[in-house]
């Protein structure tokens, strides 16, 4: 009686705060995967597509590891897939050695992923993860206080600032297991015109994984393929072929993209139809 009472409560504060949100996607109503509190026992498995899956079997990443400390504790969004963990902790610790850096990590997924009472559209699999532009360097010489983990904003970076970490981009397009990442399109075009500044075109073969996409102003969003654990993973299409400089960079830029971005707010409002097989991971 008393775990349905507490479930009650959180389901109303959640969605008392979800109908406050203007980002809330009317889709998801139904507060059960924000609500848990645990993952389901392993194996983990991804299952779904990004905006419309869940995650069994998650791990969650630690407040702080080596070369990086996780924000926003309290929203719960701190899961993923091992392998998402293992990218995340490979990536801290070649920007750590490279660059003497330290990663703010924002949201991965909730507990046991599927659809976010406000905020993303994606998350759902356990295959995302927002990591801030901004690596101060008071992070380097202690650990982030609760207050600081929950209050600090990341700064954007758009327009394109001078201490731009583009570094930071390639060692994580460099990773194996990630299959895209997504920022500003201003930062995609800064990246285009500094590889054709410095050093020649085969440096820069990475930006392939680079994709513009809307916001992405203050954080990259690192998306991972399909773990191989997991059959019901459904895979984005392939990357499109080349270093994407080209004019479909261009178009971003133009009216008819700042048009379809309204589009996208209307889509992420549209209810979806998750896999029969979340049905096992929230019953």
């Amino acid at each position: 009686m008393a775990g349905f009472l507490v479930r009650r409560i959180l389901s109303l504060v959640f969605g008392a705060y979800a109908a406050m949100s203007e980002d809330l996607p009317a889709r998801d109503l139904d507060t059960r995967w924000a609500i848990m509190t645990h993952p389901t026992a392993p194996p983990a498995r991804a299952i779904g597509g990004v905006q419309a899956g869940c995650l069994a079997g998650a791990e969650e990443l630690p407040l702080a590891g080596a070369g990086y400390q996780r924000m926003r504790p309290s929203r719960r969004r701190g899961f993923g897939h091992p392998a998402l963990v293992r990218a995340i902790e490979t990536l801290s610790r070649r920007v750590h050695k490279a660059a003497d850096g330290v990663l703010l990590i924002g949201d991965l997924s909730q507990v046991r992923g599927g659809p976010m009472p406000s905020g993303h559209r994606s998350h759902q699999t356990g295959i995302d993860a927002d990591i801030w532009f901004w690596m101060p360097a008071f992070a380097r010489d202690r650990v982030l206080t609760t207050r600081d983990r929950e209050t600090l904003a990341a700064p954007s970076f758009v327009p394109v600032r001078s201490d731009f970490p583009w570094q930071v981009l390639k060692l994580a397009a460099e990773i194996d297991s990630v299959d895209r990442i997504f920022v500003h399109a201003a930062i995609k075009r800064h990246l285009c015109q500094l590889s054709m500044r410095i050093r020649s075109p085969e440096d820069f073969l990475w930006l392939q994984k680079i994709r513009p996409w809307w916001g992405h102003h203050d954080h990259f969003h690192l998306r991972l393929k399909c773990p191989a654990d997991s059959p019901s993973c459904v895979p984005q299409a392939p990357v499109p072929a080349g270093e994407g400089c080209d004019t479909t960079l261009a178009w971003w830029f133009t009216e008819e993209a700042r048009r379809d971005a309204e589009k996208q707010k209307t889509l992420a409002r549209e209810r979806v139809r998750l896999p029969s097989e979340c049905e096992q991971v929230i019953p």
